[in-house]
């Protein structure tokens, strides 16, 4: 079973590394292909192996899915898909602290 306390440190420790975080569905991450948006569920080989019966990309389950994850967390404020500085040390990077209020 989750912690209900799970949600709350995942923001406490994004919040301490400067780093936003937003809710998205997570249904069939790990059946869509990253790269060719194919959905079978005979796309993931196994709990570890994901092998796209379309276009044949190749790459470990848990990656591929946190790929569409990312997609659609971009999608729900409709950033665009670059790069931008994770450490505080570079150029560009900014701070901006959430809103942890309850309510």
């Amino acid at each position: 079973t989750r912690s209900p306390c799970r949600g709350k440190y995942i923001t406490y420790k994004a919040f301490l590394a400067g780093v936003p975080v937003r809710a998205v569905d997570a249904r069939n991450t790990s059946r869509i292909c990253s790269e060719c948006g194919y959905t079978d569920k005979a796309n993931r080989q196994s709990q570890s192996l994901f092998l796209c019966k379309s276009c044949k990309f190749s790459c470990l389950a848990d990656y591929n899915a946190a790929l569409n994850i990312r997609v659609r967390a971009r999608a729900v404020v409709n950033q665009p898909m670059v790069a931008k500085p994770l450490y505080r040390s570079e150029p560009g990077f900014s701070y901006k602290p959430l809103d942890l209020s309850m309510g």
